[in-house]
C-alpha cells in the first residue's frame, strides 16, 4: 500500500485546549468546602431510597404475618368445631357463663346426669362462642356470623356482611386494617363456613345444603401485636442503612479532601507562573505533574474504599434485599473502573514525567518484541500482521516506544470487523527530516468527527460494556510521540478501517542527502 501524504496535524497541542464547563464544576465542587454537601446529600438519598425500599417489603412481610394469625385461628377452631357436630355436640354442665343455649332446638338439648347434674349440649355455633371468651385474653377477637343468622348475637356488620357477599362469588379469605370504634387499628382475617354432612342436623332447616356457604369467622388482633414483631428488624435495617451512610460519605469526603489538596497545589503552581513568556509549556508540565501527583495519591484512598466495600459486601451481604446488593454491586464496579482509570493515568503521566536520555534503537527490534508480547492474542483473534522490511534506525526511548507501538496494534486487535480476521499492516516512508510510520487496519474505522477527539485523555466512542479499557491508550501514543519531537493523526484505510500515522525524527544521514532513504513505498 502507498501512504497518503501528510496533512497539517491539527491536533498538534491537544490538551492544552483550556478549562472545559465540566472541568469547572468538578473544580468548585472540590475547592468550595460549602459543596461538599453534595456527595453526602447523593449517598443520603441512595441510602434513603434503600431504607424506604425495604420498609415497604417489611411492611408486606407483616401483612403476610397477619394473614398467617388469622388462618390458624381460624383453622384451629374449624377443626374443634367439625369435631363437635361429628358428634353432635357436647354436653356441659350449666353455669353462669354457660347458660342453656335458647336458640338450640333439639330435644335433648338440657338433660340431668345420673349424679344429679344439669349439663346442656353445646353445639359449633355455642361453643365457638365460649373459646372466643377464653381468646380475649390474648386481644384476640373471635365472631361468628352469618346473612342468615339463628342468634342476633352472630348478625354481621358492614364488612362482615361485605365478606360473606364476597365468599358466595369465589373469595377464598379476606384481611383488612380496620379502624375500631375505640380508634385501635386492628387486622381483620375472615375465612367462610362451608356446610358439612354433619352441620345439616341443625342448619337443614334453613334450606342449606352440603358444600354452601353458610356464614364465616372473623379474627382480629391488634396491629400493634403484629408491628412489634416486625420492628427489631426495622431497627436492624436502620442501623445498617445509617451505618452504609457514613461509610459511603466519609471515604467519599476523604478522597476528595485528597483532590482538594492536589488542587490546591496546582492553583498555588499557578500563582507563581510567568504569564508572559511560557505560559502554554508551562501549563503543560504541571498539568503532567497534577496528573501524576493525582493519580499516585488517589490510589491509597481508593484501596481503602475498595476494601471497606468488599467487606461491607461480606458482612451484610445476607441483610440486604435484591435492591440493596444491586446498589452495591454498582459501587464496586465503579470503584474498579476508578482503580483502571488512576492506573492508566499513571502511565499516561510516566511518559513525560519520567526523562530518559535517547538511545539508538532499532524500530524492527521494536515491533518484533511488541508481536511477541500479542502473540496469544493474535493467534486467538486469527490476526494477519505484515511489517515493512524497511523499518529504520532511529534516536529514541525504546520503552516508550514499544508502548506506543503495542497500543496501536492492539487498538487494532480490539476494534475489529466482525465480518472479517484482523489485518494489520505497519509501513514506513521517509518525508524530509521525519520518517512517517503507519499502522493500518481493516477494522470498524473511526467517523471524521471523532479523530481529534480519540486523543484526550479517558475518551471513548463506545460504552463500557462494548469495548474494555479505559480510554487512555490513544492520549499515551500522542504525549510518546510528543517527547520524541513528533506528531500523530489517523486517517481512513482504503475499503474500511483506519489508518494510524505518527512520524519519528530520522537521525543524521538518513535525509534525501545521505542513503538511500528517499520517499519508499510501503
Amino acid at each position: 500500500m502507498v501512504l497518503p501524504e501528510a496533512k497539517e496535524n491539527k491536533s498538534e497541542g491537544h490538551g492544552g485546549g483550556g478549562q472545559t464547563a465540566g472541568d469547572t464544576i468538578i473544580h468548585r465542587v472540590i475547592i468550595d468546602r460549602r459543596m461538599w454537601v453534595l456527595p453526602i446529600l447523593f449517598w443520603a438519598g441512595v441510602v434513603g431510597l434503600s431504607f424506604w425500599w425495604n420498609l415497604i417489603q417489611l411492611d408486606q412481610h407483616a401483612q403476610h404475618m397477619a394473614v398467617n394469625r388469622g388462618r390458624l385461628v381460624f383453622e384451629t377452631i374449624q377443626t374443634m368445631r367439625l369435631w363437635n357436630a361429628r358428634h353432635g355436640g357436647v354436653y356441659v354442665p350449666v353455669t353462669e357463663t354457660t347458660p342453656s343455649n335458647i336458640y338450640l332446638k333439639t330435644r335433648e338439648r338440657d338433660i340431668t346426669s345420673p349424679a344429679g347434674i344439669a349439663l346442656t349440649m353445646i353445639n359449633p355455633a355455642y361453643m365457638t362462642r365460649q373459646i372466643g371468651e377464653l381468646l380475649k385474653e390474648g386481644e384476640t377477637w373471635v365472631h361468628i356470623t352469618s346473612l342468615k343468622p339463628i342468634n342476633p348475637f352472630n348478625k354481621p356488620d358492614g364488612w362482615e356482611a361485605s365478606s360473606l357477599e364476597s365468599f358466595e362469588t369465589g373469595t377464598k379469605e379476606r384481611l383488612d386494617l380496620f379502624a375500631e370504634d375505640d380508634g385501635v387499628e386492628t387486622y381483620r382475617y375472615m375465612a367462610p363456613l362451608v356446610t358439612e354432612r354433619a352441620c345439616l342436623a341443625c342448619h337443614h332447616v334453613q334450606g342449606y345444603k352440603e358444600g354452601d356457604i353458610r356464614g364465616g369467622i372473623r379474627v382480629s388482633f391488634s396491629k400493634a401485636s403484629i408491628s412489634k414483631l416486625v420492628a427489631p428488624r426495622i431497627d436492624l435495617i436502620a442501623l445498617i442503612h445509617g451505618m452504609a451512610w457514613l461509610v459511603l460519605s466519609g471515604l467519599t469526603l476523604a478522597m476528595m479532601a485528597g483532590l482538594r489538596a492536589s488542587f490546591r497545589t496546582i492553583e498555588e503552581a499557578y500563582a507563581h507562573l510567568d504569564l508572559r513568556t511560557g505560559q502554554l509549556a508551562a501549563s503543560n508540565k504541571h498539568l503532567e505533574e497534577f496528573a501524576y501527583i493525582t493519580s499516585h495519591d488517589l490510589q491509597e484512598p481508593l484501596r481503602t474504599v475498595s476494601s471497606y466495600l468488599g467487606l461491607f459486601s461480606k458482612r451484610y451481604n445476607d441483610v440486604l434485599d435484591d435492591n440493596g446488593r444491586e446498589l452495591l454491586n454498582f459501587a464496586v464496579d465503579a470503584s474498579k473502573r476508578l482503580k483502571l482509570q488512576i492506573s492508566d493515568l499513571l502511565k499516561y503521566s510516566r511518559v513525560t514525567h519520567t526523562k530518559k536520555e535517547m538511545d539508538v534503537v532499532e524500530m524492527r527490534a521494536i515491533v518484533e518484541e511488541v508481536l511477541s508480547n500479542l502473540e496469544t492474542r493474535i493467534t486467538e483473534c486469527g490476526a494477519r500482521v505484515e511489517v515493512s522490511p524497511e523499518l529504520p534506525t532511529i534516536l529514541g526511548d525504546r520503552s516508550q516506544l514499544v508502548r506506543l507501538v503495542q497500543n496501536l496494534i492492539s487498538n487494532a486487535l480490539k476494534y475489529r470487523s466482525p465480518d472479517q480476521p484482523p489485518l494489520v499492516r505497519i509501513g514506513i516512508r521517509l518525508d524530509g527530516r521525519f520518517w512517517e510510520v503507519s499502522v493500518a487496519d481493516n477494522g470498524i474505522g473511526i467517523e471524521e468527527e471523532y479523530r481529534e477527539r480519540i486523543f484526550g485523555i479517558f475518551q471513548r466512542l463506545h460504552g463500557q460494556g462494548t469495548y474494555e479499557g479505559s480510554g487512555i491508550g490513544l492520549a499515551i501514543c500522542q504525549r510518546v510521540v510528543e517527547c520524541h519531537g513528533g506528531t500523530i493523526r489517523v486517517e481512513s484505510a482504503e475499503g474500511g478501517g483506519s489508518i494510524f500515522i505518527f512520524t519519528l525524527l530520522a537521525m543524521e544521514g538518513q535525509g534525501p542527502e545521505g542513503t538511500s532513504g528517499a520517499d519508499q513505498p510501503h
